[in-house]
């Protein structure tokens, strides 16, 4: 009915109109799955399991963890700064 088989909020926050939306676009995830009824992809700003979890949990139908497990100097440094924080 809406003519494709799935719906991602990959761009989300990368256009004019979504600039500075918070990642995952949780809000958008639940929205699109409700009043589309359309199969939602979560992409984008899925760092922590418990965001991931958010994310199925607004509807979510999969979802496409990127970032946060392909980029090992970005993996590395997230945990370079945890340690830091707990320094000060």
């Amino acid at each position: 009915e809406l003519g494709c088989d799935l719906l991602g909020t990959t761009m989300c926050g990368y256009t004019e109109y979504t600039k500075g939306h918070s990642l995952p676009a949780l809000d958008l995830i639940e929205r699109y799955s409700k009043e589309l009824r359309a199969r939602v992809v979560a992409e984008g700003g899925i760092w922590v399991p418990e965001q991931l979890e958010a994310a199925y949990k607004s509807g979510a139908y999969t979802a496409v963890v990127g970032t946060a497990i392909t980029r090992p100097r970005d993996i590395t440094r997230r945990f370079v700064n945890a340690l830091k924080t707990l320094e000060e």
